[in-house]
């Protein structure tokens, strides 16, 4: 199943939950999900619970790796209070060091950036987070779509005094 199709799935489930009655968008979607099926249309077709000619399960997850990494970044560019007001290349040495799980300290600043919690980021090396950045193909990734201050991975008030 793909990540565009986990997310729609999800978001009706939730829509679901939340209310005793469906929209009639959703109400449409369903009716014509369950005809299709009654017809004979595969279902794990139709929920693309397969994967096609060169799609890969490592590719899902790999896209869900850049869409976390390329949120954070674009929160971190934010001006403060709800970002921290990095600069892009700044925003990528920071994020590819809370990939590997590693604190990063700014170095206009010295505050420290400390790794996420249960290894929030797989791990992407600078240049390759670097080269994603400006691939234009992974510009979606780029959309924010909570408040950036939920990702705060600033660590608790402390900064290296050297």
């Amino acid at each position: 199943m793909s990540l565009q199709q986990r997310k729609l799935l999800g978001e009706l489930g939730e829509r679901i939950k939340a209310s005793a009655q469906l929209s009639e968008a959703d109400q449409t979607y369903l009716v014509d999900f369950f005809e299709c099926i009654a017809n004979g249309e595969d279902a794990n077709k139709m929920l693309q619970l397969t994967y096609g000619r060169g799609e890969k399960r490592l590719n899902d997850e790999k896209n869900a790796n850049y869409a976390r990494i390329f949120h954070w970044i674009k929160c971190a560019m934010e001006p403060e209070p709800e970002g921290y007001g990095l600069g892009v290349d700044q925003a990528l040495e920071a994020a590819s060091a809370l990939s590997r799980n590693e604190s990063w300290k700014n170095p206009k600043t010295g505050e420290v950036f400390g790794p996420p919690a249960r290894n929030f980021f797989k791990y992407v090396a600078y240049e390759t987070l670097k080269e994603a950045w400006g691939d234009k193909s992974k510009e979606s990734f780029k959309v924010v779509k909570a408040r950036p201050s939920i990702y705060d991975f600033r660590a608790e008030r402390a900064k290296d005094e050297d």
